[in-house]
């Protein structure tokens, strides 16, 4: 399975088309939020050849009229996160987490900060997901508050 194919079985089909959209162009969640600053990364994980999970990661600026965010800090846009339905629960997101830790916290040398944030949204109709996402500190942005449904977390 490819990244798309992730994304067609891991999101209602109601909003599969709009999700593949933004996943193919990063930029367009600028208008709201932030200001791309470089290529996205992704990771992926397989299991007997065959992709089960993946995420996206893009680099960005927050705008000031988006969010109180610390200014000069490198920002990174969980784009999207995806897991196939049976390895949802089994880890597999955590580890995509622990790939982004590791990204921001290379983000964040590469700058001479002292940490990076990273900032996602999640369904909020998403428990489990929420769930792992607050467990791993993520918590509400006053600013950003909910859009369509959605939560947007940072750390």
């Amino acid at each position: 399975a490819t990244a798309a194919e992730l994304c067609e079985v891991a999101f209602p089909p109601s909003t599969k088309a709009e999700h593949l959209k933004v996943l193919a162009d990063p930029g367009s969640l600028s208008n709201v939020f932030f200001d791309v600053k470089g290529r996205a990364s992704v990771a992926l994980l397989r299991e007997n050849g065959f992709a089960v999970a993946c995420a996206q990661l893009v680099p960005c600026a927050v705008r000031r009229e988006a969010s109180d965010a610390a200014a000069g800090r490198p920002a990174l846009w969980v784009q999207c996160l995806c897991v196939a339905p049976h390895r949802r629960r089994t880890g597999a997101a955590r580890e995509l987490m622990r790939w982004i830790e590791t990204e921001a916290a290379a983000a964040a040398d590469a700058s001479d900060a002292a940490a990076a944030e990273v900032w996602l949204a999640v369904q909020e109709a998403n428990a489990p997901a929420r769930a792992l996402y607050e467990g791993l500190g993520f918590a509400g942005d006053a600013g950003a508050g909910a859009r369509l449904g959605h939560a947007v977390l940072r750390k």
